[in-house]
């Protein structure tokens, strides 16, 4: 339909004689019409000329982007696929003049990486998402940019994930992190750990899924399943990337339209899967030393390579298993908190975290980062004893902590960790440890006597575990097939990374020497 179909002439029959006589005043109303029916196709045409005017203004300023890599060609071809093209050319000579690429491990990385744009970058499926980022399967779109990532450039089926981070804060820490693995870690030491190391990075990234008002959504010529008003692409140079496949991507698709720009990261593709707690795989002594070890070994490199921790040791969401080796691989670095900065992480994962990354929310007390390792190896005592006292789990009582009236709830929750944990509660508060706060003040209990070790360690339980470990015993410490020499050395080993004061935690490299791995 033209833009003018919607406009209905009168129909115009020959004069009669009888009405000659108002000939000029008639001429003078067609001559009117004519002119008003002029302007208003003129007036229809308006939002048309600007949009091609402005179309032509960005394809003009953008020619040598969309010269060097022209956009794939759709056998079935029609107005709406060139269209929805036309707005991927838009929009990536967009993404062209917003990323910023950062360093590499020499000066031809960081050149050849700096080459680099999203566009290089074909999206395949969605791998799953989370609070910060969506993960994509992605593929390379020539030799050229695998051959700069370091891929067989002749390897057309070579795949990486494409990580897209919606909240800057944390995508710029992940960046930073993997900046830092890539700059100071030797390449060799980080793949005999099985350090991920990132390919490619970049800050401030135009989306190529924004699409900020419903009415710039179109139907997807290209999806033959019904998603509703999930089921569009956006037009006119927002969200113009095609929506990847996969059980994630309606959701996911949904949650990255929002965001104007995004921070990218490029992660090598690992043949990955999850590993659950209650998987029957983790409830093997064998399996969970090989998986803790490995993970174990890789915060040691990032501590002591690269001043990088990594503050969300969540499984199974941020770390996964090769089921060929066992090993754990750490995928999400976007927690990361550098020395010198407050321990407090707003958006941290509150079954994890250390007393001193909760002091905050808690009670006020704001403590900085002293030490590089302290907070992760509270973080993966947490993960191990969950895996060792599986079905019960480490009661992180963060409902109570993050409730600002429950300030006696809050005090009894801590008395409870200082009883069950004990040893030194002091815990610095400033770089040079001048200042310090003693968590025995701030649970309401006397100062005057210190609070023993307890003789062995046992997990702090809320309601709801007690109720659990009742009915279902722990499938390793409460075996009476594993000797009680066993059992004491995994708990020496919990008990050790379990201590209150971050001055007096042990590294990695310390923890890996303990008897629970030989």
């Amino acid at each position: 339909m033209s833009a003018t179909s919607g406009l209905k002439r009168r129909k115009q029959t020959p004069r009669s004689s009888s009405s000659a006589s108002n000939g000029d005043k008639a001429g003078k109303l067609r001559t009117g019409s004519k002119a008003s029916f002029k302007m208003a196709v003129v007036i229809a045409m308006m939002p048309m000329l600007l949009v091609a005017t402005l179309e032509a203004l960005y394809f003009s300023s953008s020619k040598q982007h969309v010269a060097a890599a022209p956009a794939v060609k759709n056998p079935q071809d029609d107005d709406t696929t060139t269209s929805r093209r036309k707005a991927l050319q838009l929009q990536s000579s967009l993404a062209d003049s917003s990323s910023t690429p950062q360093g590499g491990a020499n000066a031809d990385a960081a050149d050849a990486n700096a080459s680099l744009t999203l566009r290089d970058f074909v999206v395949t499926k969605c791998l799953g998402r989370g609070s910060i980022n969506v993960a994509f399967l992605a593929k390379l779109r020539s030799k050229e940019v695998r051959r700069v990532l370091g891929l067989p450039p002749n390897d057309e089926d070579a795949a990486v994930v494409l990580k897209l981070a919606d909240t800057t804060t944390y995508g710029h820490a992940e960046i930073e992190s993997f900046e830092r693995i890539r700059n100071r870690v030797d390449a060799s030491r980080a793949a005999a750990v099985g350090l991920p190391r990132a390919h490619w990075t970049a800050r401030d990234v135009a989306n190529p899924y924004y699409c900020p008002r419903a009415a710039q959504l179109i139907d997807d010529p290209h999806d033959e399943e019904d998603w509703g008003d999930d089921d569009k692409v956006c037009v006119k140079g927002y969200g113009a990337w095609p929506r990847p496949t996969g059980e994630m991507s309606v959701t996911a698709f949904q949650k990255m339209r929002s965001f104007p720009t995004v921070d990218a990261v490029v992660m090598p593709y690992y043949n990955l899967d999850t590993l659950q707690f209650s998987d029957k795989d983790a409830q093997n002594i064998t399996t969970v030393k090989i998986f803790f070890r490995s993970m174990l070994e890789q915060l040691q490199v990032a501590h002591d390579d690269a001043s990088v921790n990594n503050l969300d040791l969540n499984v199974p969401r941020n770390m996964f298993i090769d089921r060929a080796t066992g090993r754990s691989i750490l995928f999400d670095w976007n927690s990361y908190i550098p020395v010198g900065k407050p321990a407090v992480d707003h958006n941290q994962n509150w079954k994890l975290a250390a007393p001193e990354a909760w002091m905050f929310d808690g009670f006020g007390v704001e403590p900085l980062v002293r030490s590089v390792h302290a907070m992760d190896v509270w973080q993966s005592a947490v993960v191990l004893a969950t895996f060792l006292y599986y079905p019960c789990t480490w009661s992180s009582g963060s409902k109570v902590l993050q409730d600002k009236k429950k300030s006696e709830a809050k005090q009894k929750y801590l008395q409870t960790i200082l009883k069950r944990i004990g040893g030194n509660t002091r815990i610095p508060l400033n770089l040079n440890g001048t200042e310090e706060v003693d968590l025995r003040v701030l649970a309401g209990m006397p100062t005057d006597t210190d609070i023993p070790r307890p003789a062995t360690f046992e997990p702090l339980l809320g309601k709801k575990q007690k109720r659990t470990c009742s009915k279902a015993p722990s499938w390793y410490l409460d075996d009476p097939a594993v000797s009680d020499g066993d059992k004491k050395v995994a708990l020496d080993l919990l008990q050790q990374m379990f201590t209150l004061s971050p001055e007096d935690r042990p590294t990695m490299a310390t923890l890996l020497q303990h008897p629970f791995f030989q």
